[in-house]
């Protein structure tokens, strides 16, 4: 409960809209680590300043996923980010960004 309260007030500050079961979820899934916590929040706000229920749940589906598909955690956190990353990129209609990157790393 005491990594709720502190989500709850660091969303609060950020001026972020987030359902208490979102925080709940992120609270669990953090697995008792305040820092995790806070990172998946920081992160969730990046694509939105409403976070879900269902936005923390497609986020830990989609680690999930990639962890049973690369059992070496710290390449799934990778790969979660850039995915994270890439998404944020899109919803901001960065597309010209993304392609003139991708052509200059070609």
């Amino acid at each position: 409960m005491e990594i709720v309260t502190r989500l709850q007030f660091l969303a609060t500050k950020d001026a972020l809209e987030v359902d208490e079961a979102a925080l709940s979820l992120i609270a669990a899934r953090a697995n008792g680590s305040l820092h995790d916590a806070e990172t998946t929040l920081d992160q969730l706000s990046l694509l939105d300043r409403r976070v879900s229920l269902a936005m923390v749940e497609e986020l830990v589906s989609l680690f999930l996923s990639f962890t049973d598909m690369y059992p070496n955690q710290l390449l799934s956190i990778i790969i979660m980010v850039a995915l994270i990353h890439l998404k944020l990129l899109l919803f901001q209609g960065m597309m010209d960004h993304l392609w003139c990157l991708l052509m200059h790393l070609h």
